[in-house]
Formats: structure tokens, sequence, C-alpha cells
């Protein structure tokens, strides 16, 4: 069953999680961390948001993100579809 969506309120940070898929690591080199961050900045400009801070190890992301409208899952499927497989 999916999750139910995200509360958002405009302009109000919210506490982004991502991990991966049975807990497999998200990231394997310092390119996959690099690769990550150039996405997350990319899909957080076009969709008009703030990456406030970030915190990542190999099995997890943590993110504060300001987003105008309902776009933190945009945010993570466009930031994680370049991640390694």
């Amino acid at each position: 069953m999916a999750r139910q969506p995200r509360f958002t309120l405009p302009g109000i940070s919210q506490h982004v999680i991502q991990r991966g898929n049975n807990r497999e690591p998200c990231f394997y080199t310092e390119d996959d961390y690099r690769r990550y961050h150039s996405d997350l900045a990319e899909a957080a400009k076009l969709n008009n948001a703030m990456i406030h801070t970030y915190a990542n190890s190999t099995l997890k992301c943590n993110s504060w993100v300001d987003a105008k409208e309902y776009l933190i899952g945009c945010l993570k499927s466009q930031a994680f579809s370049g991640a390694v497989v």
C-alpha cells in the first residue's frame, strides 16, 4: 500500500528522508554523492524550491526543503532518477 501524500504548506520547511530499497546503499562512490547533489540542485531549481541543508550517509539522504507548492515528491524522484541502480 502506498504512503499517504505528505501534508504541505507552501513556504514551510520539511524534513525529507530518502532511503535505498531494501536497505541497500544509495551511494557506492564519491561520484555517486556528487551526481546526487548535482541532480538535487537541478531539481530544486526547476521546481522553484530551496534546499536549506542536507546530510548524506551511504544508506540515506536527509534534506530540509522549502517548496512553493507540493513538489517534495518531484524533487525526490528527479534527484534519484540518475542514482545508482
